[in-house]
């Protein structure tokens, strides 16, 4: 039985030092502004948003090529590892359609999975992954495991503005929906992820309000084994929600990670969104 490596893309947001403790390698998404290529600060999100800032340009995603993930996995399989390569969903991006013709060129060695997650949602299976591989499990296990922990995975975030989630263009499946139910535009949206999909989980007039909800929603799905706070440019509110929800999730404090999603996510959201990833047993 060889060991098994994982890989996964930029969007899974876990902080470099989870990713060097667990040796998990990383395949960066594009990320563009304007002319300019931004895709080495995927995981510096204050010199992302600086060059955002800088340019006044609205940034841009596309998923990596399949020779992106063949020139990350080749070292690795030649030094006798088998490798799990974590895409986030298929749904809303091509990542995985990626990872898989790449796969092809390493049958048996090389194995593609669709986390049916974004940002720490898939996070939380890429690092729950990389944690048995370090076990000993191989790459039928780690499968079957992923298949079964992702149906458990649960993210919520509410969006400061529906302007760039527009704008990406990911989600233009459900503008029409959102804005029939809401039928006004200064609204706070809540949006929950479900089989891979980025669906409608309500609004609100005010951005207290949405959080409101977005507490409630975390709760309803008790008992949990995993509870993170992620968000971008709202650090100060991702700790109060933390600090409020841990004890509530019967989660230990020191357990919860906060931490500010990368140029991905931010590309699609935008700034001060804040969400909640939770796995339920």
């Amino acid at each position: 039985m060889r060991p098994v490596k994982i890989i996964a893309d930029s969007a899974c947001d876990l902080p470099r030092e989870l990713l060097r403790r667990w040796d998990i390698r990383i395949v960066p998404l594009t990320v563009v502004l304007g002319t300019e290529d931004v895709t080495s600060l995927y995981d510096d999100p204050d010199a992302f948003w600086q060059a955002v800032e800088r340019s006044g340009l609205r940034p841009q995603t596309a998923a990596p090529s399949p020779e992106s993930l063949v020139q990350v996995a080749r070292p690795l399989i030649e030094a006798g590892h088998d490798v799990l390569a974590i895409s986030l969903t298929s749904r809303i991006s091509g990542v995985y359609q990626s990872f898989q013709i790449a796969a092809a060129q390493f049958p048996g060695r090389l194995v593609a999975f669709d986390s049916w997650s974004l940002s720490l949602g898939e996070g939380v299976q890429v690092l729950e992954a990389a944690k048995r591989a370090e076990e000993g499990a191989d790459l039928q296990s780690l499968v079957a495991y992923l298949t079964a922990l992702r149906q458990r995975v649960h993210l919520t975030a509410v969006l400061n503005t529906l302007d760039w989630a527009e704008r990406g263009g990911r989600i233009a499946y459900l503008m029409p929906i959102i804005r029939r139910a809401t039928r006004l535009f200064n609204v706070h949206v809540l949006l929950h992820v479900v089989d891979g999909y980025v669906r409608f989980a309500g609004a609100q007039r005010s951005y207290r309000s949405a959080v409101e909800v977005l507490k409630k929603n975390t709760l309803r799905h008790k008992p949990v084994s995993h509870f993170w706070v992620p968000h971008t440019r709202n650090a100060q509110l991702a700790e109060q929600l933390a600090d409020e929800l841990a004890p509530a999730l019967d989660i230990p404090r020191d357990q919860v990670l906060v931490h500010e999603a990368g140029a991905v996510l931010g590309a699609h959201v935008g700034p001060r969104a804040i969400g909640t990833v939770v796995v339920s047993t």
